[in-house]
């Protein structure tokens, strides 16, 4: 996980650097008691581990 992220280390940088303001609009948002409707358009994610063995079948 640690290459992970330093090999992406600006796309992390920047999205810890957004998110007090994106959390800051969305707690002003439903702090009034109005509801808040959210959408999830896509996700991607990738994951490398090492494989130790296979198992056959």
């Amino acid at each position: 996980m640690s290459k992970n992220l330093t090999d992406n280390e600006k796309v992390v940088e920047t999205a810890l650097r957004n998110l007090p303001i994106k959390m800051e609009s969305i707690g002003r948002t439903v702090s009034y008691g109005s509801w808040l409707n959210t959408f999830l358009c896509s996700a991607e994610a990738e994951l490398h581990y090492p494989c130790r063995s296979r198992v056959s079948r």
